[in-house]
């Protein structure tokens, strides 16, 4: 799926790309993609440490921290 959106947009390059999820297959869908960063969310049903262990890069506990992330 990210492949035929990067694909759509004509970005060429996965590290250009950062795929934010709250599930263990969407973190490991960003990281078969190579993506540059893989976040997770952990609100919704699975843990930190489910995310964590799918090899999330980055953990936050709601989409709003995303933007602090991504500005520091």
């Amino acid at each position: 799926m990210i492949l035929k959106v990067m694909q759509q947009l004509a970005i060429v390059d996965a590290n250009n790309v950062v795929k934010v999820g709250d599930t263990p297959a969407d973190i490991i869908q960003g990281i078969s993609a190579g993506c540059s960063t893989v976040i997770g969310v952990c609100s919704g049903a699975f843990s930190a440490e489910e995310l964590s262990q799918a090899g999330a890069t980055f953990l936050v506990l709601s989409p709003k921290e995303i933007l602090q992330l991504i500005q520091n």
